[in-house]
Parts: structure tokens; C-alpha cells; sequence
């Protein structure tokens, strides 16, 4: 069912006004999707349930003058979806290559796996992953390779309407090898963490064993970034990043390469062990864990202290806290895997 949209694949309409597009389990196969007037692929559903598996095809080169997305799947209202993306290439799309997003009271499991993104001739950012209201996102990015995006070749966090304390984000982002060009922005990969005044929204993030280079000159850019930086907000996270190898190599940009950080009223649980983090830059550590008051943090490990524990995680990196982390005994929570089609 089209919206009258201008893109080659048009499945339901947004609201208001909107239209349901797929219900039931459908299938994109060997298939060249271009040329798209705006978005190349464009998904929306309000209600029932619309799944996708989506193999070995190429989503490429929209418009050059008015592209958008290769990829759009948007679910409002009370809408369900188990997307599958495998063995797919994403190039030249002009805005971002894939954008899954809720909101609402909708659902949506997401996985997206040996696959690539590029960025050749035109193209802003990767993937985009995000929730908003009391929708919930379960996601799962794996074994793909991805590069050239000025903005991060992954995103995932909160957008439009904050969270509330009935959403949930989900996120694993492993196993992937992804790259950042000198003229880079963003951060390669950002978790932005949000909530609804007063609205403990949860999110559990997962980045392991995925192979960074980030070129960028910039300045201020890292390979990994989780964050929560909006005021009046108390996001609650879990947060697991170990096993990734990361490299900056800006010598005039003194940044740390991973940084996650708990801000404004935010509460965390950080596991940060088994990180290969280079930096070429002099007089900056490699990994910094941050808390800046009020927020609450917890660093996974025993030791004498935060940074005793994060150094002893971390042997082939550098590392620094900033503010209070106190220690726990307790594994930070894993995301859930995402339903599959």
C-alpha cells in the first residue's frame, strides 16, 4: 500500500494520515533498488504486525539533488515488526543508509548482519537505530563492514518524542569492521542516551569485538562515544564495551577513543575490559569512564578503585576516570537478541 511517496519501494504512509504498509511476512530478495526521488526504501506501519527479510540485494544512489535514506522503517502507534537485513550493500545513499525507528507504543526487532555501507560519492551517515515514547527497539548489528561517512557509521539512542520509563533500547553492535575518512565529524560509533523529565528510561548497549579505524581531522572525534548529554533528563543504562580494537590517528587532536560517560541524572553500569585502543595523539588516555554529577555510575570489576579496575581490564590501552564511579560485583544487564522474521 503506497502513500504516494517518491520512492521506488513505498510500503504504508506516516501519520498523520497514515497508511499500513506490510502485514504479515514478506521478502526482498536479489534485488537493485535506485534512483529514488527521495528515500530509496520507505516502510510504515500504525497497527498489526509487518515483517522483512531482505537478502543479498544492492540499495543505492538515490537523488543527488533531493535523496534521502536508502533504507526508512518507521513504526508508530501500536505497530510490530522483525526486521532482517543480510548479505546487502547500502551505497550512495545520499542521507543515511538505513534509518529503523519507533515511537509511539510500537515494537520493532532489528537485525542487520553481513552486510555493507558505504559512502563513495555522496552520503551522511551509516545506520540510524532509535526509539522515542514508550516504543521499544531491539537491535542487532553484526559482521558487517562499513566506511566514508563524514557523520557515524552507527547510531543508536533517542529521537523526536524522549523516552519513557515503559520504552526500551536494546542495542548490540559487534563483530563489525568500520572505518572514518579524514574528513570525518561523528563519532564512528554514538550512543546517545535520553529520557521524558522525570522518566527513568532503560537502555542496555553491547559493543564488542568490532575493529575501528577513525582517520578523522577534525578534531573531537572518537571511535566509540556513549553518551547521555540532555539537560532534565535521567536516562538508566547498562553499558558493555570490551573486546574492540580502536585506533585514532590524529596526532593534533588530544581525545580519547572510547568514551562513555554518565551526565545530567542519569544512573549507569559500565563494563569496559579487554579494549586494543591506540591513539597517537600525546597526553590524552586512550579509554576515559566519565560521571559528572548528579548522575550515578557503577564500574563491573573489584579492585582497589575505578581506575585500578579499569587499567587492569584494559592492559594495552591507557585509561583515565573522571568524577566518581563506585564499584560493582554485580555483570552490567545485557541487550535481549532481536526476534528474527
Amino acid at each position: 500500500t503506497t502513500g504516494g511517496q517518491d520512492a521506488p519501494l513505498v510500503f504504508g504512509k506516516s501519520n498523520p494520515g497514515g497508511i499500513n504498509g506490510l502485514l504479515g511476512v514478506s521478502s526482498i530478495t536479489d534485488s537493485t533498488i535506485s534512483g529514488g526521488i527521495h528515500h530509496n526504501m520507505e516502510f510504515y506501519g500504525q497497527s498489526g504486525d509487518g515483517s522483512l527479510a531482505i537478502t543479498r540485494s544492492v540499495i543505492r544512489a538515490n537523488s543527488a539533488a533531493t535523496g534521502a535514506n536508502g533504507m526508512l522503517w518507521s513504526a508508530e502507534g501500536t505497530a510490530t515488526a522483525r526486521v532482517l537485513v543480510e548479505n546487502s550493500q547500502f551505497n550512495d545513499n545520499r542521507s543515511v543508509a538505513l534509518d529503523i525507528a519507533t515511537t509511539d507504543n510500537a515494537m520493532v526487532n532489528f537485525t542487520l548482519q553481513n552486510s555493507r555501507w558505504t559512502r563513495i560519492t555522496q552520503g551522511t551517515a551509516g545506520v540510524a537505530i532509535s526509539n522515542a515514547a514508550n516504543s521499544s527497539m531491539t537491535a542487532d548489528i553484526n559482521s558487517n563492514i562499513a566506511g566514508g561517512f563524514d557523520g557515524s557509521a552507527v547510531f543508536a539512542g533517542q529521537m523526536s518524542t524522549p523516552p519513557t520509563a515503559l520504552s526500551k533500547l536494546h542495542v548490540s553492535i559487534r563483530d563489525n569492521i568500520l572505518t572514518a575518512p579524514v574528513s570525518a565529524y561523528g563519532h564512528t560509533i554514538l550512543v546517545l542516551l535520553s529520557s521524558a523529565t522525570g522518566a527513568v528510561a532503560p537502555s542496555r548497549v553491547l559493543v564488542s569485538n568490532n575493529d575501528l579505524l577513525q582517520d578523522s581531522t577534525t578534531g573531537g572525534t572518537r571511535g566509540i562515544v556513549i553518551d547521555t548529554p540532555n539537560n532534565n533528563t535521567n536516562p538508566q543504562f547498562d553499558a558493555t564495551v570490551v573486546n574492540n580494537t580502536v585506533s585514532l590517528t590524529n596526532p593534533n587532536f588530544a581525545v580519547a577513543a572510547i568514551g562513555i560517560s554518565a551526565r545530567q541524572l542519569s544512573s549507569a553500569c559500565m563494563n569496559i575490559s579487554g579494549n586494543n585502543v591506540s591513539v597517537v595523539a600525546q597526553g590524552v588516555a586512550a579509554i576515559l569512564a566519565q560521571q559528572d554529577s548528579p548522575a550515578t555510575a557503577y564500574l563491573y570489576g573489584t579492585g582497589a578503585d575505578a581506575a585500578a579496575v579499569l587499567a587492569a581490564g584494559n592492559p594495552m590501552s591507557t585509561t583515565e576516570v573522571s568524577g566518581t564511579l563506585n564499584l560493582t560485583a554485580a555483570p552490567c544487564l545485557l541487550p535481549d537478541s532481536p526476534l528474527l522474521p
